[in-house]
This record gives C-alpha cells, sequence and structure tokens, in this order.
C-alpha cells in the first residue's frame, strides 16, 4: 500500500521563545505521524485518513487474508474481479494474498467448510424455479451450503417460519427481514447478479424462448421452438456430457436439463415464474391450511412404453426418494408425512406441516418414475441399486422419448407424439463439447444452433461487430457473492465483514469486467425474480470512508506503515 504522510501547515505570525518552538515542532512532527491517506475507488484526488496509532504490539497485527477465486480458464470474470476486490480491501491495511483454485479444490473445501478465509462463488436458483428458500434456506445453520458457519437463532427462526407461512404477502415480508438481517451481519457480501450471455444461430429455427433462470437451456425452449424449413432436429451444444442416464443418480443442472425433458413432473415452472401443472389436472388444498393436498392426475398421460400413467407410479416415485433417501431430492421430500392412493387418478399427499415451497419444488422437481420398471430394482437392490442402475432405457412420460446416448458424441431425443402438448420440433441432438471455444465456433459456422455455453461481455462485442450470430442476454437469478469463513479471526467480527463489504465496487466490477451484463446485488434475491424481489432494501454502495470508520469505532487501528491491527487486547 502506498503511504503518503500528512503534514499539516498553519500560517501565522508567533512570537515564540526556543522550548515553545521546539514543542510546537515536535508536534506537528507527532501529528504527520498520524495519518497516512489511501486514493478512493475512481482513483481520484479524495482521500481517506487513517488514524496512526505508534508502538501497536505485533501480536494484535491482523494477519495475511486470502481470497480464493475460480482459476482464469474456469470463470474469467470472477477470477479478474477478485483481484480488483483485493486491491480494494488492501487500501484498508490489510495484507491481502488472491489464491486461484480449480474446481476439484472447491469442492474439497465445500465437504470441508472450514479450509478456507473468503471465497467468491456462484450460488445456482433450483433448476426449477423461483422461490427464495431455494436461497433464503442455504445459510440455515444445518444446510450443506453454509460454508460460512452462519448459526444465527433469529434467522434460523426466520427460514422455517417462511416455510410455514401460507399467505404470500406475509411470507415476502419475513424473507425480507430475513434479508436485511443477513445485510447487518453479512456471513456473505452480494456482489452482482451476472446475465446469462447465450449465442444462437436462428437460421433454421425461430421463436426461441427463454426463461430469466435458464437462458435458451429452458424446457421451455424446446416446447416452443419452431422450425423454418426442412431441418426439425435442433442441435443442443453443451460444455460437458452427461455423468448418467439415472436422474436419481445426479444432481448436476445440465443432467437435469436432459431428465426433465423425457420424464414429467406434477407441476412445471413457466416462463414466467408461475406454478403451471403438467401431469396434475388439478391440486386442491383440501383444508385450505396448506398441509393436504389432493391431486388428480390427466387421464391421456402414458409412459414410454405404451404403459399408462396411475395413481402408482405417483406414489411410488415420491416414497421411492423419500425411503431411499435420495442425496439430490431427500430435501424436497422431508416435508411429506404419507402419500396416498385416492383412486386410479388421484392421490393424496399429507404434510407434516405446511411447506411453503411444495408447489413450486417439491411437486416440480420430483421425477415421475414408472413403478413396473423401478419397483423390481427397489426389491432386489434397495436404495443403493437405485442410485447404481444405468438406466439404459430412460422410460419417462415427458415430451422427449429417449433413442440412444452414445458417450462423448451425442444423445438423440424423439418428439413425442402422444405428449398432450407436443414439441414443434422433431427432435433433440445433444452435442458435448470438450471446450467452450469450439462450441462457439461451431455456433457461428451453423453446426449447432443452441450453445449450453455462455460467452464472455467481450466476447459479445466481437460476436455482434461480426453479425455471424446473435448472442441473448438474460438476467440471472442466480447470485455472485464472497463467503467469509466466520468461524476465524479476523472474519468472525461482523464490523470486519461489514468493512470488507463496504470496499467491494460493484459499479465498476459491472461496467468495466461485465460490459453493463448484470445488475447488483443488494441481497440474496435478484431483480429478475420479481415476484419476491425487495426493491426497497438497502444493500452496501461502495464508501471507502464508510469502511474506514467502520473499523475505527471498532477500535482497529493502524501503524505507521498504514498496516492494521486488532482492537483491544488479543484473543
Amino acid at each position: 500500500m502506498r503511504v503518503d504522510l500528512t503534514i499539516v501547515r498553519r500560517k501565522g505570525v508567533y512570537r515564540l521563545n526556543k522550548s515553545i518552538l521546539l514543542l510546537l515542532i515536535s508536534t506537528i512532527l507527532f501529528l504527520s505521524a498520524c495519518s497516512i491517506s489511501a486514493n478512493n475507488e475512481n482513483g481520484s484526488a479524495t482521500e481517506v485518513i487513517l488514524p496512526v496509532t505508534k508502538d501497536l504490539p505485533q501480536n494484535q497485527k491482523v494477519r495475511e487474508i486470502v481470497l480464493n477465486v475460480p482459476t482464469k480458464e474456469d470463470d474469467p470474470i470472477q477470477y479478474e474481479y477478485g483481484f480488483m476486490m483485493a486491491e480494494e480491501w488492501k487500501k484498508l491495511g490489510l495484507d491481502v494474498k488472491v489464491e486461484p483454485l480449480n474446481s476439484s479444490s472447491f469442492s474439497d473445501i465445500h465437504a470441508q467448510k472450514k479450509e478456507f478465509d473468503s471465497l467468491i462463488l456462484t450460488w445456482n436458483h433450483s433448476f426449477n424455479g423461483y422461490d427464495p428458500d431455494s436461497f433464503i434456506n442455504r445459510l440455515g445453520a444445518n444446510h450443506g451450503d453454509n460454508l460460512s458457519g452462519y448459526d444465527h437463532a433469529e434467522y434460523n427462526a426466520m427460514v422455517d417460519e417462511q416455510r410455514k407461512t401460507k399467505n404470500l404477502g406475509d411470507r415476502k415480508e419475513i424473507i425480507k427481514k430475513a434479508e436485511e438481517q443477513l445485510l447487518e451481519n453479512v456471513p456473505i457480501a452480494p456482489i452482482v447478479h451476472r446475465n446469462h450471455l447465450l449465442p444462437i444461430k436462428n437460421e433454421k429455427f425461430t421463436n426461441f424462448t427463454y426463461t430469466t433462470g435458464e437462458g435458451l437451456n429452458s424446457f421451455w425452449t424446446f416446447m416452443e421452438l419452431e422450425p423454418k424449413g426442412i431441418q426439425k432436429y435442433v442441435r443442443w451444444g453443451y460444455p460437458s456430457d452427461l455423468e448418467t442416464l439415472n436422474p436419481l443418480a445426479s444432481s448436476r443442472k445440465l443432467d437435469s436439463q436432459v431428465f426433465r425433458l423425457v420424464y414429467d413432473h406434477l407441476v412445471r415452472i413457466s416462463e414466467t415464474g408461475e406454478v403451471k401443472n403438467s401431469a396434475a389436472t388439478s391440486i386442491e388444498d383440501v383444508n385450505e391450511d396448506g398441509k393436504k393436498y389432493l391431486i388428480k392426475l390427466r387421464e391421456d398421460l402414458t409412459f414410454h412404453d405404451g404403459e399408462k400413467v396411475t395413481a402408482t407410479d405417483i406414489k411410488f416415485s415420491f416414497d421411492l426418494v423419500k425411503e431411499s433417501k435420495i442425496p439430490a431430492f431427500d430435501s424436497l421430500v422431508e416435508h411429506i408425512e404419507k402419500v396416498e392412493i385416492v383412486d386410479e387418478l388421484s392421490v393424496r399427499f399429507t404434510l407434516k406441516q405446511h411447506f411453503a415451497p411444495f408447489l413450486s419444488e417439491t411437486l416440480s422437481q420430483i421425477y415421475i418414475l414408472p413403478h413396473h420398471i423401478w419397483q423390481p430394482i427397489f426389491e432386489e437392490k434397495g436404495g443403493n441399486g437405485v442410485l447404481e442402475d444405468s438406466n439404459e432405457k430412460m422410460i419417462g412420460s415427458g415430451p422427449f422419448i429417449f433413442d440412444y446416448w452414445d458417450p462423448g458424441q451425442e444423445l438423440k431425443l424423439d418428439t413425442n407424439k402422444n405428449y398432450f402438448s407436443q414439441s414443434k420440433i422433431n427432435g433433440i441432438l445433444r452435442i458435448p463439447y470438450e471446450n467452450e471455444e469450439k462450441l462457439i465456433t461451431d455456433v457461428i459456422n451453423g453446426n449447432v444452433e443452441i450453445s449450453g455455453a455462455e460467452v464472455t461481455p467481450i466476447e459479445v462485442e466481437k460476436l455482434n461487430e461480426s453479425n455471424e450470430m446473435e448472442v441473448i442476454s438474460v438476467p440471472s437469478v442466480d447470485l455472485d457473492a464472497v463467503h467469509f469463513n466466520i468461524r476465524e479471526k479476523p472474519f468472525d467480527d461482523h464490523f470486519f465483514r461489514q468493512a470488507l463489504t463496504l470496499t467491494i465496487p460493484r459499479e465498476k466490477i459491472i461496467g468495466e469486467i461485465l460490459k453493463e451484463h448484470a445488475q447488483v446485488a443488494n441481497g440474496l434475491i435478484a431483480p429478475a425474480n420479481e415476484s419476491w424481489h425487495s426493491s426497497d432494501l438497502e444493500g452496501y454502495e461502495y464508501n471507502l470512508e464508510a469502511a474506514v470508520n467502520t473499523l475505527k469505532d471498532a477500535g482497529y487501528k493502524w501503524n505507521e506503515k498504514g498496516e492494521i491491527y486488532y482492537p483491544g487486547k488479543p484473543k
């Protein structure tokens, strides 16, 4: 950090004896050593004075802190703005080391939850919905994604309360209060909501439909897409291949984007985030208390092998996930007390208590599995056998029928002509790529119509200049944030976390790095999630002076070199 000594000069004429003059000179010199300056975010002449304390004990000095970011190859955006953030934190007198980690190292941190100081990562909304529980619950004390170690009784109570609250207005108010509490304690610091930047080649197809959360990888893209000419199969390039054909064995979003085309759900989430009946024709809240639901099924649903979809399949699908404790779905069914068959096309769900996201999360994500195929596997091999089954035929009841999968080459799905809402295309060829550069090149050359990979803001400018393809910029409901390990000093102090959050240059990140393809994150819920976003939530604007004052008021001190020290005696 650059340190500029500031000398205060006073004008005036005085008659001073020698001793007074010496005292005055020494006082001026002392004052000059008690202030240092740091440039503001925009590099202007604005200066923030850090008060200096002499003779601070070395064991009170704040240690080096580490900010983990993805590698440049994994996420060039977060990699770049991670270094930008570190430079701002250094202005507070901190010794900051930026340490890029590959995806496997991030996974290790996720499993251990303790071996980090601070890290930048993205929270993706659940692939089928916009319900805020998907984010709010992640900072609950017992959630697996709570990397910060946040455990606050009031917040935990709000997480539970919003799940039990039936009135939407009341629930939204609880969620807003939960966000306000997080902004006060900042176990994570929201940074931005990055747009999805998706390239398409629209010469052979029209009516590309995207959703806020997923862009062109949405279920509705393939239901609404229309051919312009003789080509009826759309080619969907993706930067990686499937891991499995077993819909219960994977929690990866990119796998689920295929499974939900083959398997149906009781409801689906529309392009605008509303719950929409799919296999269900009606859902009745029997007692109007959100604890018991009567669901009636469509009469015209069949599995791809010709077997009729009945209430037996619905009960089995939910019971299988619950009894086998399928990791990817266990949290979605833990609130279900029982599922009962009323008649061939009716089932009754009884919940342990009202669970607000039951329709939007649980019913929209549990796949309808054919009882006649999976029951024998479960009886013979149990839950582990279900997870380990290769499911080579992948028979569902959804709008597309599985044809074949040639790993590393392509997967082919054909349109289900018997589905109640038939797609306008004949099918999908999903083609995996080893690298995104080759995928984008193939989109430009017309070998692929839809890209599952995103391009960077810099690439958007180049592609738009070339006029070779279209790039769609879709507002995101995902969240980029820095997560603090509040189990360890100095991150156990919420004043310290507040100061760091005040020096995150969000507007600069959006302007210089993201080229305006993002929104400032004031809380967890993105503006694009209109039903749940609180527009009047007060987030953190960049303010270096406020950050310094926050630390100063909390008792932090600085030495003559501008290095920061803990308040009071070391713990």
